[in-house]
């Protein structure tokens, strides 16, 4: 039987004082000027290497995660947010970089550029554009953090893009429909360089017309939907680089359709939106689970009414644990009649099978207290 801790462990970092300079959603202000400023200062260190961009609302981390796992030589990758440690973000060859090294790339930055106006998320993306520079990668593959336009990877020079797919997510900033929110996403594009995305995303009004200005080259995929959809974005983008896929071992990501074996078991899903968490459901169905007790949180933004109509169907009861990350929706938004639990309520529902779903943010939680 596993030791629960009685409180959440503090979350492990670098000793790299400027994480403490902002939190990671503490605003966000839409510019590239920022980041492309750090860069040439720093002589533009991701031209050293070739790289491409994964953006997307579901499955960009898995897609870049394989993606990554096929490249040929030593591959850098950048993704976000992390589960239980920030080391997660940054990391080469599938394995973390030392902290000695975030500490010389940070000191490196810092020299060349003493005081950076960079929001947490610009820091990070810097941080792992110069360690991979430093490490001499062959390859690097970025995650975006939010949209496209304005994401601070789109600073950065890509040889290929990959769209995952367009869902209802981030409206506030992005827009409330598909068509806004793929204007965004989009723009990640660049001339005259591949762009891999599902013909769900290409025949939305607005989006051929937008690639046909940008000038890239366009590589549709008909039929992509789910995790046998991100493989074949893979495929065609090793294609699209004339590289052969090394291996049909597919990876999954931690607190991505994840099972683990307590007391009983627990499914590991950070859903964060319908899309995703319809995908939730019909996994379970496929698992043969039956009415289930469902662990659950959910950011800003979303509407617990919906998350409860999707899962409803499988649900035996719902349990809200509040743990107080930045973007948390108050618990008074949710039903009354959801039960609130804290860690002791967490360790009995782990008596019996559970599914932990509706965040990242909750699934990183859930992990570090079985720390």
């Amino acid at each position: 039987m596993l030791s629960l801790s009685p409180e959440l462990l503090p979350e492990p970092k670098p000793p790299l004082a400027i994480f403490e300079r902002s939190r990671e959603w503490a605003s966000f202000r839409p510019t590239l000027n920022r980041v492309r400023a750090v860069l040439d200062a720093l002589d533009e260190p991701h031209r050293k290497y070739p790289h491409i961009l994964v953006g997307g609302t579901n499955g960009k981390g898995t897609t870049a995660t394989n993606l990554a796992f096929n490249l040929p030589g030593r591959v850098g990758l950048f993704q976000s947010p992390h589960l239980v440690d920030i080391r997660e973000r940054i990391t080469i060859g599938g394995a973390w970089v030392s902290d000695t090294l975030w500490r010389r790339a940070e000191e490196r930055v810092l020299e060349v550029v003493p005081d950076p106006e960079l929001s947490y998320f610009e820091w990070l993306l810097v941080l792992a554009v110069e360690i991979f520079r430093m490490e001499r990668v062959d390859w690097a593959v970025f995650e975006i953090g939010l949209g496209g336009r304005w994401d601070a990877a789109n600073a950065l020079d890509p040889c290929l893009s990959v769209i995952t797919n367009v869902g209802l997510d981030h409206v506030a900033i992005l827009g409330d429909t598909r068509e806004a929110i793929a204007s965004e996403k989009i723009e990640i594009a660049r001339p005259d360089r591949p762009l891999v995305l599902p013909e769900s995303v290409y025949r939305l009004d607005g989006v051929a017309q937008r690639l046909d200005e940008i000038g890239c080259v366009p590589r549709v995929l008909t039929g992509v939907n789910g995790y046998l959809g991100y493989r074949r974005l893979v495929d065609v983008s090793l294609d699209c680089l004339s590289i052969t896929k090394s291996s049909q071992e597919w990876m999954s990501l931690p607190g991505r359709r994840e099972v683990l074996v307590l007391e009983d078991k627990v499914y590991l899903d950070g859903a964060h939106n319908v899309d995703g968490w319809s995908s939730v459901l019909n996994w379970m169905r496929e698992l043969g689970v039956g009415k289930i007790p469902i662990l659950c949180n959910l950011s800003l933004g979303k509407n617990p009414r919906e998350f409860m109509d999707i899962f409803d169907a499988i649900a035996d009861s719902y349990h809200l644990w509040p743990i107080g990350f930045e973007k948390e929706l108050p618990s008074q938004n949710w039903p009354e009649h959801v039960s609130r639990v804290d860690v002791a309520g967490v360790r009995g529902l782990l008596r019996r099978p559970v599914l932990v779903t509706g965040s990242l943010y909750l699934v990183g939680a859930f992990k570090r207290l079985l720390m």
